[in-house]
């Protein structure tokens, strides 16, 4: 990237700055509009989705080379590895929960926290069709349960990351606490 002077770099910011004040004028007046605090959370929703997708690709990855780590490598294996690696970057998010719970990294109540994380950033991505369900959102109550679930299912994945940089293994992600 190129050095800007400094008029440049304050020119980029103010273009930005109102760039940005177009789209806020737009949300602002969408049918759909969210207060700030509804937007807020909606961030902090897709922040811990996107967190939580990577580390199940994370997981399926070294279930993955744990498995070719045990045959003999050979060029179909090391192909059918790649496909692999390829596939489950493309899948859903579901899918990779599904894969990871078959796999034995995921388990017990952990699956069903992530799960209520996918639901919730379901309905901010899909607003039209969710409206009522964000709604919901506006309850304190609600708003303070969907930021706990956060929180539970972002330790419980933490917790497997944690217990695979002590022990190494998998085997035993199965008996954690969450």
């Amino acid at each position: 990237m190129n050095k800007l002077s400094e008029r440049q770099e304050k020119a980029l910011k103010e273009e930005i700055h109102s760039l940005n004040e177009v789209i806020d004028r737009w949300e602002e007046t969408d049918v759909g509009y969210l207060s700030d605090q509804l937007r807020d959370l909606r961030h902090r929703i897709m922040y811990v989705h996107l967190r939580l997708e990577a580390s199940m690709e994370l997981l399926i990855g070294i279930g993955l080379r744990l498995e070719w780590r045990r045959k003999p490598r050979t060029l179909q294996t090391t192909l059918f590895m790649n496909k692999m690696s390829y596939l489950y970057e493309k899948m859903e998010f579901y899918n990779k929960l599904e894969v990871c719970e078959k796999m034995g990294l995921i388990v017990g109540k952990l699956k069903g926290q992530i799960s209520k994380v996918n639901d919730h950033r379901k309905y901010f991505s899909h607003p039209a069709s969710y409206i009522y369900e964000i709604r919901k959102y506006r309850d304190v109550t609600r708003y303070r349960d969907t930021l706990n679930e956060l929180i539970v299912a972002f330790n419980g994945m933490t917790k497997i990351f944690e217990h695979l940089t002590s022990d190494g293994s998998i085997e035993e992600i199965g008996k954690l606490k969450y």
